[in-house]
């Protein structure tokens, strides 16, 4: 299956650049669909070439044009949440790979969320400097301790505590691409 091999895919499409440059293909000719749900993934693709921008950058662009708090603000069918699901991950900032331990970061759009959890204390979201021109990453904290890495662990997110994102108007060249999500 395909999301659970995407370095393998990456290597299909040519490698990195090769990869990103059809990423970039799909977003600008207008080929995703955000209302058909085995494209949900699409977006965080970036993560895996080290390119967590991009997967902020089209995140967010998605967002303001296909979702509003209008009545018909949720994009295609939501059948059973799934269009709201996929919109509150992204809010949050980080979007599940189904089916795998492995939560790909892409950047958060609220300055405090907290998610009460079952047997664990709560995960307290907190986003630091952020605003409508500060989407990039700079740097990521969970329970005090840097992550230099585009993805988190469901196994990390279950233990609660803190995820503290701080954010900044351009890309920092020095975060996440040190280390990008493997296949798990």
């Amino acid at each position: 299956y395909v999301p659970h091999d995407v370095n393998g895919l990456m290597t299909q499409c040519g490698g990195k650049e090769d990869f990103i440059a059809r990423l970039d293909t799909f977003f600008v000719k207008n080929y995703y669909n955000v209302g058909n749900e085995p494209s949900f993934l699409t977006p965080t693709l970036y993560n895996y070439a080290g390119r967590q921008d991009k997967t902020a950058e089209t995140v967010r662009s998605i967002i303001s044009n296909s979702y509003s708090a209008t009545r018909g603000g949720i994009p295609g069918n939501d059948d059973s949440g799934s269009m709201s699901a996929w919109l509150a991950f992204h809010l949050m900032g980080f979007y599940p790979n189904a089916g795998q331990d492995l939560y790909l970061v892409t950047a958060p759009h609220f300055d405090r969320v907290t998610l009460q959890l079952d047997n664990a204390p709560d995960l307290i979201i907190e986003t630091k400097n952020l605003s409508d021109r500060n989407i990039y990453i700079q740097k990521v904290l969970l329970n005090g301790q840097e992550l230099n890495r585009s993805w988190l662990t469901h196994t990390e997110l279950q233990q609660g505590g803190q995820l503290e994102f701080h954010m900044g108007k351009k890309q920092n060249n020095d975060w996440e691409v040190k280390m990008p999500p493997a296949d798990r």
